[in-house]
């Protein structure tokens, strides 16, 4: 049998897929949902090794753009980030009417949270 070199990229996509074949199989019903947040994460790992003179340099030269998709991202984030928060606090999984918070209730905020932390 022959040697197959394939590069860094090639293999994350076979990995991926692989993933996403086993997942639709039944094991998870919302492997986008985690296989999405991973991406993220990898990608923001990256964005913050960069040398940030260098990304200064290019914000600065013409792509505000991308300094206000992070912006927009993360209060999309945000809002996934406090309703899940939430719904694990107050033990709400699965109730979903429209039910508006009582005075009682304390909503959560992500400034409140400390990684590890058990909900």
């Amino acid at each position: 049998m022959g040697k197959v070199i394939i590069n860094e990229k090639q293999l994350e996509m076979l990995v991926n897929k692989l993933k996403t074949n086993i997942n639709e199989g039944g094991r998870s019903g919302r492997y986008m949902f985690f296989s999405n947040l991973e991406q993220i994460k990898r990608q923001c790992d990256i964005l913050l090794d960069m040398n940030e003179d260098e990304v200064t340099q290019i914000l600065e030269n013409g792509h505000d753009w991308a300094q206000d998709h992070i912006a927009e991202s993360k209060n999309n984030l945000d809002q996934v980030f406090d309703f899940l928060m939430n719904e694990i606090k107050t033990g709400n999984m699965g109730d979903y009417g429209d039910e508006e918070e009582t005075d009682d209730e304390e909503e959560y905020d992500d400034d409140d949270y400390e990684f590890g932390d058990n909900f």
